[in-house]
């Protein structure tokens, strides 16, 4: 990838993995450098019944085997967080570790 600052990136991220069926093949034909599971498999997944959780980790051992890294979106809970964990994932966001705040507080 180039650095910033520079018009060209070389890097593709797919957001709301998980939502439509079409995702799959994008997902294997694609290759995206990272995916973003959408907030859909993510919340509540430590209370979730074995066969959610089971999808949820089949995916992201899919994702794993093509080389792409992984976000949990919206985690909530130190349970969500420490479910995505344990299968895991790579990155994190969500309220468990920030609320959402205005861009001039980061920025001067």
């Amino acid at each position: 990838a180039q650095g910033i600052g520079t018009a060209l990136f070389e890097e593709l991220a797919f957001d709301d993995f998980g939502v439509g069926q079409s995702r799959l093949m994008e997902m294997v034909e694609a290759k995206p450098n990272l995916i973003k599971f959408d907030r859909v498999l993510i919340d509540r997944i430590d209370e979730a019944d074995s066969s959610r959780v089971n999808l949820l980790r089949h995916l992201k051992e899919l994702a794993s085997e093509l080389n792409i890294q992984t976000l949990a979106e919206c985690v909530s809970s130190e349970g969500e967080y420490n479910t995505c964990k344990t299968m895991g994932f790579e990155f994190y966001q969500g309220f468990y570790f920030a609320k959402p705040q205005p861009a001039s507080n980061f920025v001067k």
